[in-house]
């Protein structure tokens, strides 16, 4: 099998795909024009499609040879972002737009679904494909693994395109790679009163400004300093008008961990903060906190299969890193990664906008390796 070859003669599809996607984006759970579309492509192809709830889809291409069930993800949802880039397949959806772009990894999923039909009868075993929904809020994941998207699939593996990275480079590595994302809401409640007399009062917003600052040192002096973590608080929300003392306040913020243990350990220490901290200023607090999408952790075995398919679809294997930074920004895929052996890749596309930029655009040459990867991990993978 040459999934080189095979990849290029998807190439056409690939690219016409990708502009009709991009042309219709969706946000997440309301992908249906979406979903109908891989739906039909897929059943072109003689494939049997499962629909998830509410939307989003897997399909089985079994091989001609028994064998192991290995899955292959492509995300299918978009982001609440204008475009401004100017292309002549720009989004025609008022306010959305494909800006991270997972109407290149949906694309580059149909293309080597085809390219594996082709060549079914040498698989030793079979490839699910599962196309999620709702990964740009990191809940498509844990509905689709709720649905059985994972029953009887020994390795998963994905991939996202990333931007300004070298056309056709790829690149992942074994372990931690993309932050735990969780998030809170912490309300301060103390006595509204004139400015003029605050002692009459309670100043909640006096309190939430010192839990914000207290908050930081939850980082820089209860975590090892080795230990990446993040507490941003991004929102705060206190007062009527300048000369009144508000009596509530409000602040919302994100959690970024590594460590597992550590994640379970912060809702406990950002309460025990807010709480004091609130009560020293006279003030109460209470907090919710949800944890949202967990750490997105390489298995060693997985990854070495992928590297094993960079290599051989990689136009210079010397160009592949060794290893990668950690990302503390999150990905929905890490919902697979805790429930079976799991490696996500990254694949250079260039442009000189960052994903979610108005102005997001790829070299769509990129689609190449990125479809010669899947057909060739899919392949590794099952002979393994």
């Amino acid at each position: 099998m040459d999934s080189k070859q095979l990849a290029a003669s998807v190439q056409g599809y690939v690219v016409e795909t990708r502009h009709r996607l991009h042309e219709h984006p969706e946000l997440g759970f309301h992908e249906t024009w979406t979903t109908d579309l891989i739906a039909a492509e897929l059943e072109k192809l003689g494939l049997t499609v499962t629909r998830f709830d509410p939307t989003g889809l897997m399909a089985d291409i079994k091989g001609g040879k028994p064998g192991r069930m290995i899955a292959l993800r492509a995300d299918i949802d978009a982001l609440p972002v204008t475009e401004h880039t100017g292309l002549p397949f720009a989004s025609k959806i008022d306010g959305t737009m494909h800006a991270c772009g997972h109407d290149t990894h949906t694309a580059m999923l149909l293309g080597a679904a085809r390219a594996l039909v082709s060549v079914r009868d040498e698989l030793p075993g079979t490839v699910r494909l599962i196309f999620q929904p709702a990964e740009e809020i990191v809940k498509g994941a844990k509905r689709v693994v709720a649905q059985g998207a994972l029953e009887g699939v020994s390795m998963i593996f994905g991939q996202h395109i990333a931007a300004m990275m070298p056309v056709g480079m790829m690149a992942t590595a074994p372990g931690p790679s993309a932050a735990a994302s969780d998030q809170f809401v912490i309300r301060v409640h103390g006595k509204g009163c004139h400015g003029a007399m605050p002692q009459t009062g309670v100043d909640a917003t006096l309190a939430a400004a010192n839990i914000v600052t207290a908050l930081q040192s939850v980082v820089s002096r209860e975590i090892a300093p080795a230990e990446p973590a993040v507490i941003t608080v991004g929102k705060l929300v206190s007062g009527t008008a300048g000369n009144i003392v508000s009596g509530e306040a409000e602040m919302a913020g994100t959690v970024r961990t590594f460590n597992r243990e550590l994640r379970q350990q912060m809702p406990h220490s950002i309460e025990r903060v807010a709480k004091e901290i609130a009560a020293a200023y006279r003030c109460t607090a209470e907090m919710e906190y949800e944890f949202s999408v967990d750490v997105l952790v390489n298995d060693p075995a997985a990854t070495a299969v992928a590297l094993g398919a960079i290599r051989k679809v990689v136009a210079d294997p010397a160009s592949i890193p060794t290893s990668l930074p950690k990302q503390m920004g999150a990905e929905d895929f890490a919902e697979y990664t805790s429930c079976a052996p799991a490696a996500f890749a990254m694949l250079g596309a260039g442009g000189s906008y960052p994903q979610h930029s108005d102005h997001f655009c790829v070299d769509e040459s990129a689609f190449q390796t990125g479809v010669a990867f899947l057909i060739q991990v899919a392949a590794d993978a099952l002979s393994a």
